[in-house]
């Protein structure tokens, strides 16, 4: 009978250990996955809550009304040009656009946030409930100005990518451009046409030798001696073996440095450098980048990039090393690494922010129908890339690569600009920061079916914008 008790007991035990682990999960839970929940199409509580609160409005960063509502409407700004470049990141009334402010801070917008006090005090005024104010870390007037840059490197009306800008100190997220775009106000010119598609941060491309900034940080820590030998760069074609590495054409350089080969833009030589260093130094220095990251943010959703965990020959890793990684077929060179614009704009900031990647950040703040302040920016590392040597070689050898070559084409007068240029299959790519603490700005660009120039050319409108705004943009 004792012994019957003690099992008894010891089950017991158990049920109640599995239930304290559950409620501990769904604890953690709705503290790191709930805004996804209510991003959710199926929330029925967010679509029952829609139908008694007034959503708040949201803003840009210098109290530009972006959102609001009218006659129980969900309406945008009266800029169309406005509300085209912001359509992405607010998202639309229609549910389109996946995982917009809209959705993704439903919690704030539509008042889950408000306290027992504030519910009470609402019920005895008899007033329609109100969502929360969500000013966001956008500008309207740079997103305005990148939208049209974009439109005109890529063709106007038939073009496609994205671009990113963001503060390098604080993940601040100034700028986030997707193309094609549509009128959030006539919703129904998006349908079937993939223009609801957010290509910052849902579109997986293949990075080109923009990637060379992982490759580079591989060959810094892996030898002193790798990172200063000098190369025989005397052919156009780089071969493994009897093999030629697709993608690594490029012009004989004579005699150079790794930093020398970088700033020319010469694939070859880097993909000769990732076949040095090996795969597992690759993998590791693009995993320390975030490659392979479950990326799990406060303020929005990202698409995690890929790094192919299968171990690569040769070959394979001379391909990995310039971002062409895959294999060959009649419509090009298919799968391997696949990185979003914005995990690139991430990356080139960590660079300049001396090997610190700081978390992607959109809410600047947030107030309730009071005007009491619900929530504020906080900005925070996400992870250490590199130790900052590895990053102050990076800034230089990107800082020589901006003198020459395309990603010249990104020069501001008077702004000490540091990039890289580069091309996937079917896209162009320009990554770049202003390596000035007073302008602490990070720059991606990526042009579907565009040039390297043209996707410099945008970003130095980007840059020229925030240097002539200056006092504008803290």
């Amino acid at each position: 009978m004792k012994r019957q008790r003690l099992r008894f007991k010891l089950l017991a035990l158990f049920f109640f250990g599995l239930f304290a682990a559950l409620a501990v999960y769904g604890g953690y839970s709705v503290l790191t996955n709930g805004s996804r929940w209510f991003a959710s199409s199926h929330n029925s509580r967010v679509r029952s809550q829609k139908q008694q609160v007034t959503a708040g409005n949201i803003l840009d960063r210098d109290g530009a009304v972006l959102a609001y509502t009218a006659d129980d409407q969900r309406r945008y700004s009266d800029d169309e040009a406005t509300r085209r470049a912001l359509v992405h990141t607010l998202g639309d009334a229609d549910g389109l656009v996946r995982n917009g402010v809209e959705s993704f801070h439903a919690s704030y917008l539509y008042g889950f946030r408000a306290t027992v006090f504030e519910q009470i005090s609402q019920l005895f005024s008899g007033a329609q409930s109100q969502g929360d104010t969500v000013q966001l870390t956008l500008s309207a007037p740079l997103s305005v100005t990148m939208a049209s840059a974009l439109e005109q490197a890529g063709g106007e009306a038939d073009a496609k990518g994205a671009a990113v800008v963001m503060n390098w100190k604080t993940g601040e997220i100034l700028s986030m451009i997707s193309l094609p775009t549509f009128d959030p106000e006539s919703a129904s010119e998006a349908a079937g046409t993939g223009a609801a598609v957010n290509r910052a941060t849902e579109g997986l491309y293949r990075p080109g030798s923009v990637f060379g900034v992982v490759t580079g940080s591989a060959a810094l820590q892996d030898s002193a001696d790798l990172s200063a030998a000098v190369f025989d760069c005397s052919a156009t074609v780089c071969y493994v073996g009897d093999e030629a590495v697709p993608g690594a054409e490029t012009e004989a350089h004579g005699p150079v440095t790794l930093s020398e080969a970088f700033a020319a833009g010469c694939d070859r030589m880097l993909a000769a450098v990732a076949v040095s260093v090996g795969d597992s130094a690759l993998r590791q220095a693009a995993e320390h980048f975030g490659c392979g990251d479950n990326f799990l943010f406060d303020d929005l959703i990202i698409e995690n990039s890929i790094y192919p965990s299968a171990a690569g020959d040769a070959l394979t890793t001379a391909r990995r090393g310039i971002g062409l990684d895959g294999t060959e077929t009649d419509s090009g060179l298919q799968g391997g690494i696949l990185m979003t614009p914005l995990h690139l704009c991430m990356i080139t900031s960590a660079i300049a922010n001396d090997g610190v990647m700081m978390e992607p950040k959109l809410l600047l703040r947030v107030t309730s129908p009071s005007g009491a302040a619900r929530a504020s920016l906080r900005p925070a590392a996400y992870r250490i890339c590199v130790d900052s040597q590895t990053a102050a070689a990076l800034k230089s050898w990107m800082r020589s690569a901006s003198a020459i070559g395309p990603a010249s084409a990104a020069a501001v007068e008077g702004l000490p600009v540091c990039g890289k240029t580069g091309s996937g299959d079917n896209c162009a790519v320009y990554v770049g920061f202003i390596d000035d603490s007073q302008f602490p700005y990070a720059v991606c660009v990526l042009i579907e079916g565009g040039t390297e120039a043209d996707a410099a050319m945008a970003a130095a409108q980007a840059f020229a914008w925030l240097q002539a705004s200056s006092d504008a943009v803290p």
